[in-house]
């Protein structure tokens, strides 16, 4: 390996290779051979701008996430809520960070433009060791880095998924002149037929904005940013048909419901579809708990119910098999009333209806035998089947859980 020249020569080096370098990709690629370590651009969503070979990146799985497009999910998470690299990030110099699936350590340096961070520059030590002149050296790197972005990308660019839905969120624009405006300065279209998911937090708290990261890497994704505690995306209503599976297995993956609103086709009406996705989440986590993504469609009509407290509710919406379930499970202490809607929801399947309740098929079949008997119900009536299924989700639509 060549001997790295001396801090004076590299720095001289540094500032011929960015007056001679074409592009982004370009100086990063030439950067890295000065510092003979790979080089990665990210932005604030941690989403790969350009890299260096990546190739030179002795950690697979790095490697591998570099490849995609995007840093990994545990070294955003260590930027993000370590407090020691929050404080380093405050001093507004490079710093040391670390990841906990790789042993390689990395130096970071932040990119600010009109005292907003757009861009982060990473150093992989790979190659060599990392010298007491490296911080200065990415100092340099960083600076070389951000007027280059500058350059090739728009300002507004940078906080494009933010700004953009947050404006429409925030109600910001006067009428659709200013937005289609806004739209042509960004060199932004926006489909015919847009629909609004709201991914409810309250499981993740504090790793909003790894979410949002992490949804920009499925092309579910037109626009996504945090708001007000929720996870907000805007798509168009023909990629969530074509991606509704892959959204399921997202949400499974990080514990996650979301309510997925009507199409619409207005982008100014963003805002009210949101408080709709808001309504269909708070009611629809009740009626629907078997549900990773809720319809708005599906509670529109339990909203057209007329108020009244639990008692008045339960007498005039129960059914009178779950009425005749619930009496006995009062004076027994029993469970039947929660069996039958856990048994219902698994479609009548003895196996599947055990398994979420941790009860032998035995033990399942012998409590369906119960309830038949006890709850005096005709379970291969289909009729009465969609009767008990309804009169449970209004029950629960009015708090009655159990």
């Amino acid at each position: 390996m060549n001997n790295l020249m001396a801090p004076k020569d590299k720095k001289a080096a540094f500032f011929d290779l960015y007056f001679s370098s074409a592009n982004l990709h370009e100086l990063v690629c030439r950067a890295s051979e000065l510092l003979q370590n790979p080089l990665i651009v990210y932005n604030v969503q941690f989403r790969v701008l350009a890299s260096s070979n990546i190739d030179l990146i002795s950690d697979p799985y790095w490697r591998e996430y570099v490849q995609q497009g995007y840093c990994t999910y545990e070294y955003a998470s260590y930027v993000m809520h370590d407090e020691h690299i929050q404080q380093m990030r405050r001093n507004d110099t490079p710093f040391q960070v670390y990841c906990s699936i790789s042993k390689n350590r990395k130096i970071a340096s932040e990119i600010y433009y009109n005292d907003k961070q757009i861009a982060t520059v990473l150093m992989s030590e790979c190659q060599r060791p990392f010298t007491s002149e490296d911080i200065d050296h990415m100092a340099d790197v960083a600076y070389m880095v951000g007027d280059m972005i500058k350059k090739e990308i728009p300002e507004s660019a940078f906080a494009l998924n933010e700004d953009l839905l947050f404006g429409l969120l925030n109600r910001a624009y006067n009428d659709k002149e200013e937005f289609t405006v806004q739209l042509k300065f960004l060199d932004i279209s926006m489909p015919d037929e847009l629909i609004l998911l709201v991914f409810d937090l309250s499981e993740n708290r504090g790793n909003e904005w790894i979410l949002n990261s992490l949804i920009q890497q499925t092309p579910l994704c037109k626009l996504s940013v945090p708001y007000q505690g929720y996870l907000t995306v805007l798509t168009s209503s023909q990629e969530l048909q074509r991606k509704t599976e892959q959204l399921t297995a997202f949400c499974k993956e990080h514990r996650l419901t979301v309510a997925v609103g009507d199409a619409f086709k207005d982008p100014l009406d963003t805002r009210k579809h949101f408080s709709r996705a808001l309504t269909t989440l708070h009611h629809g986590k009740r009626i629907y708990p078997e549900q990773d993504i809720l319809y708005a469609h599906q509670t529109t009509y339990f909203a057209t119910l007329p108020e009244k407290n639990t008692s008045l509710a339960y007498e005039e919406f129960a059914h009178p098999v779950l009425k005749r379930l619930r009496a006995y499970d009062e004076e027994y202490h029993s469970t039947l009333y929660k069996t039958l809607f856990t048994y219902l929801l698994s479609n009548q399947k003895i196996q599947l209806a055990a398994d979420k309740l941790f009860l032998h098929r035995n033990t399942m079949r012998y409590h369906i035998a119960k309830i038949i008997e006890i709850g005096q119900a005709d379970l291969e009536d289909v009729y009465e089947v969609n009767d008990i299924l309804l009169s449970y989700r209004i029950l629960r639509y009015y708090g009655i859980t159990d």
